[in-house]
């Protein structure tokens, strides 16, 4: 007797489970990626570095008041018209850039291009 309810337990388990639906997969809803294609939009990349540097700056008083040095990256055509930009951007917004590393605080940027 208790093997003939277990053998049914087990059956009905196996019989239930063959009619549960297997997950099915979903793709992942189509997204889009901006991409900079001329000097105008490296140049709004680096307004967003300069505010983010303003923001890092603003975080730690006692850096307000020492000049910026940008540094040089100009490996690539980006590199160099994004450092120019970040420098304008900066004496823009008020802050001293220097020519010079010596008594400045280094600004560095990485890109990949």
């Amino acid at each position: 007797m208790k093997l003939a309810r277990l053998s049914a337990v087990f059956l009905f388990f196996i019989i239930s489970g063959c009619a549960m639906s297997i997950p099915q997969a979903k793709n992942f809803a189509p997204t889009s990626q901006k991409k900079a294609m001329a000097a105008q939009h490296w140049g709004m990349i680096a307004t967003d570095a300069v505010d983010q540097t303003r923001l890092a700056i603003a975080k730690q008083s006692t850096l307000n008041s020492s000049p910026l040095y940008v540094s040089d990256n100009g490996s690539t055509d980006f590199g160099r018209a994004f450092r120019k930009y970040m420098i304008a951007g900066l004496i823009d917004a008020g802050y001293t850039v220097s020519a010079t590393k010596e008594g400045a605080i280094e600004v560095g940027y990485e890109a990949q291009v």
